[in-house]
């Protein structure tokens, strides 16, 4: 384990609430291709996510793209409520892509 994520788990560790930390393991765990838990950290930040909803379900919907497609569009669709300039991004392009990539 690097020692970044190690530094991330233990302040999970002390507090479980800190949505941006989560967001930051969910992340890791998808660049690494971990998905299932890459969606485990991430759902639990958009729960408690305050600000940055928008960014948390777009990266959640990300993860879900190859594991149940359906649910990941829903998610999609309610991240570009949230925050319409995520439409069109680098990671994603034309919302036409999304799930294009199996």
């Amino acid at each position: 384990m690097e020692f970044g994520i190690e530094v991330a788990l233990m302040q999970e560790q002390d507090n479980p609430t800190d949505f941006i930390n989560l967001y930051n393991i969910g992340l890791y765990y998808f660049n690494i291709g971990n998905m299932n838990d890459s969606i485990k950290y991430l759902e639990r930040s958009a729960t408690i996510a305050d600000s940055q909803k928008g960014d948390i379900l777009f990266q959640l919907a990300k993860s879900y793209e190859n594991i149940d497609l359906e649910k990941g569009k829903k998610i999609l669709d309610e991240a570009l409520k949230i925050s319409p300039e995520l439409e069109g991004n680098f990671y994603m392009g034309s919302r036409s892509y999304y799930g294009a990539r199996k």
